[in-house]
């Protein structure tokens, strides 16, 4: 066989197993001749690896509740409630950091800006035909959605990424901490450290996991309701 088979360009989004956090990964019974994949796992491993994998989430989880009570939300337990709802997955870094990934939240409502420039009409046909267009693409549906996972993962790999401790109103000696994102002519703020190697891959690896468990999300509403609940429209944007 000359190349790689069709298997491995899929969109490393899709989930193609049963468990999406193996989806990057051969089929137990895959065969391929001359692969030399590591990958291969029986069913009883990747359900192992899947139990052990929400296990630590949720240890980890519980430990960051009890951090975001003492170090952030003293007096409100229904503040500590809403941050640990909307945290699709916690991250534990080198020095003992837990960064909390919010769960991506999906789009139905899209809108497209024109200008009006003199008697000049194709930026308001244009954004008219692509109104029209996502209203009925599946493909625009999804990439839009998909978009902050993308935008997330291309973000880590720049240089100017450092970890710093989340609230201001925090112990400067917090576990609870943030990604920040700096242009390169900012000056990074007290307590800001460069993010490490073995964090910016422990951080892509989990936006990873939380994009395959999105588009599962979207795959499943699409074939529920289609673009049903999609509203798009146009707009006079000068002022």
């Amino acid at each position: 066989m000359n190349g790689p088979p069709p298997f491995h360009k899929r969109d490393p989004f899709k989930s193609t197993t049963n468990n999406p956090r193996l989806s990057g990964r051969h089929y137990y019974n895959h065969s391929r001749p001359g692969c030399q994949c590591r990958g291969v796992f029986a069913p009883q491993e990747r359900g192992k690896i899947m139990t052990n994998d929400k296990m630590k989430q949720s240890a980890l989880k519980d430990e960051y509740r009890k951090l975001l009570a003492s170090d952030v939300w003293p007096t409100s337990q229904k503040m500590v409630d809403y941050c640990i709802k909307n945290a699709a997955r916690i991250v534990e870094l080198e020095g003992g950091g837990l960064v909390a990934i919010e769960k991506p939240r999906m789009q139905k409502h899209f809108c497209f800006g024109y200008s009006l420039n003199g008697h000049d009409s194709d930026d308001f046909d244009r954004a008219n035909k692509m109104a029209a267009y996502a209203e009925k693409s599946t493909d625009y549906f999804i990439k839009t959605n998909m978009k902050q996972i993308v935008d997330a993962i291309k973000d880590l790999h720049d240089d100017h990424v450092y970890i710093g401790v989340k609230y201001y109103t925090s112990p400067e000696d917090s576990r609870i901490q943030n990604v920040v994102y700096l242009n390169y002519w900012d000056t990074p703020r007290q307590g800001l450290k460069p993010i490490s190697d073995n964090d910016r891959r422990a951080m892509i690896e989990a936006w990873k996991i939380v994009g395959r468990d999105f588009r599962r999300k979207i795959d499943t509403y699409l074939k529920r309701y289609g673009l049903s609940k999609v509203q798009t429209w146009s707009y006079w944007q000068d002022e």
